[in-house]
């Protein structure tokens, strides 16, 4: 019990050598109670060694915290696109959950929308630690997923 404060943060994109860069992402989860602050679970993923188009970038209104199941503990959730590419393709995506300690997660594609033709119809590959989550949790994440996955270019 006690407030849930989530911080998402990015790296810019740094040179390591020659043409190659990196970007990073790092996530924390703390529980607040009176003036004790517990870390409940951090994250690090990043894409590095690139020589050409990075992207590694947070979707700030997919952040939520929810309890779902009722149980008092609370669910944060996010997503995040990252790729290193030179051509247009979709980026991945990827959709962390957390119960508690125990993380849950979906990997996959975007959809891409290029002047409203689909170019690439994107993918979701789902974790097998959903199978030990509660159905509502999966129900969440399927939803948020799909809220988010398309990207467009052009009209």
């Amino acid at each position: 019990m006690g407030e849930n404060i989530v911080l998402i943060t990015e790296t810019s994109e740094k040179t390591q050598s020659g043409d190659n860069r990196m970007e990073e992402l790092f996530g924390y989860h703390y529980i607040i109670s009176g003036s004790d602050a517990k870390l409940l679970w951090r994250i690090n993923d990043f894409v590095k060694d690139c020589p050409v188009d990075i992207t590694l970038s947070y979707l700030p209104k997919s952040i939520s915290i929810t309890d779902l199941d009722k149980n008092g503990i609370a669910e944060s959730s996010f997503l995040y696109k990252m790729s290193c590419k030179g051509d247009v393709s979709a980026d991945d995506l990827k959709l962390l959950m957390h119960e508690g300690e125990t993380k849950y997660a979906i990997r996959g594609v975007m959809k891409l929308i290029v002047r409203g033709e689909t170019y690439e119809k994107g993918s979701m590959n789902i974790d097998p630690s959903f199978d030990k989550a509660p159905k509502e949790f999966l129900d969440y994440a399927k939803s948020q997923w799909n809220k988010y996955q398309t990207e467009k270019i052009g009209n």
